[in-house]
């Protein structure tokens, strides 16, 4: 058998350099369309929210609206005492993350007791992985600073200590990159505490809840929600006294329009959810769901006066209650 000839081989080596660059082409597009799947598939936010709070000195919760591409950054202070979830008792912002990696818990114990101090769902958090706080910086400037596309690299290779998914992490730095500076807003709750002597003299500042509300004011309200105006009475069938109110503030804050709060019996697991069709097929029913890891739905009663009645139970009351031991 005779070779190939000279001009043959040149032709099979252009119509290889020619797929191989048409490969090469396609790769970014490919990359791009499965980062988006991923994202929408990793992503802890609640309606259209992704919030975060950072280990910092001040401490800082960034909450990014995707629909709108806008930013929202509450600064507070890290001395500031708090009542922790899970019945730890009073701790400072601070000491809460440190007992978090004490405990083995991470930032949990913070996130969660930051949402019930704001009452925003507040998801993720990210810190150093020592005890320390991050650096301290002006709260816009640690925002960018951890979250820029130059980040990703200290990300991969675990410098911080967080729960928020690599593909979460690319497109909330990837966002904050590209979004204008009057799309960026922020919130100082450093002034809004209360000062409490202690018997040896010393003070601790401690938070004021009611001056934090009125500065967050409607910030995290979900538009559609607050449109839709659809009437939610809410009941706390655990024995964990005030949990009713604590929801109904959490769900005020997102837009829900809460009438009645109060306490019912039985117990439920979960959380139920009643009303008419149409009000279950709503965006604040689901943005319930998405609040409390899903809602059983049930049939509306002669009792329910309002288009939706969510009963809490058991998965959110452990919340407050302590921590079970690992089997």
């Amino acid at each position: 058998m005779r070779g190939e000839k000279p001009m043959d081989k040149r032709r099979k080596r252009q119509h290889f350099g020619v797929r191989f660059r048409l490969l090469l082409a396609f790769i970014p597009v490919f990359l791009i369309v499965a980062g988006a799947f991923f994202w929408f598939r990793s992503m802890q936010d609640i309606g259209n929210r992704m919030t975060v709070v950072i280990a910092a000195d001040p401490a800082v919760v960034l909450s990014w609206d995707s629909q709108n591409n806008t930013f929202t950054i509450l600064s507070l202070r890290s001395d500031m005492t708090i009542e922790a979830v899970h019945g730890y008792g009073q701790y400072s912002l601070e000491s809460l993350w440190k007992l978090g990696v004490l405990e083995g818990k991470a930032g949990t114990v913070l996130a969660e007791s930051v949402e019930e101090l704001l009452a925003v769902p507040v998801r993720e958090y990210i810190g150093a992985r020592s005890h320390a706080l991050l650096e301290k910086k002006d709260p816009v400037a640690m925002v960018k600073e951890i979250f820029s596309p130059r980040s990703i690299l200290a990300f991969l290779r675990g410098t911080y200590a967080t729960n928020i998914s690599p593909i979460s992490f690319w497109s909330l730095s990837w966002a904050i990159s590209q979004t204008r500076p009057e799309n960026i807003r922020t919130i100082d709750l450093s002034t809004s505490v209360g000062e409490l002597s202690l018997p040896d003299g010393s003070l601790v500042y401690v938070a004021d809840v009611n001056r934090m509300d009125q500065k967050i004011g409607d910030r995290f309200e979900d538009e559609a929600i607050r449109k839709e105006a659809l009437s939610v009475a809410v009941f706390n069938t655990t024995p964990v006294s005030s949990l009713g109110t604590r929801v109904a503030r959490l769900m005020g804050h997102v837009g829900i329009l809460v009438i009645t709060v109060g306490n019912d019996r039985p117990l439920v697991a979960s959380c139920t959810m009643s009303g008419e069709k149409k009000a279950l097929e709503s965006q604040t029913a689901q943005m319930v769901r998405e609040l409390f890891s899903g809602c059983e739905e049930k049939e509306p009663t002669e009792r329910d006066r309002a288009d939706l009645t969510v009963r809490i139970g058991t998965t959110y009351q452990a919340r407050f209650l302590p921590f079970r031991p690992a089997p």
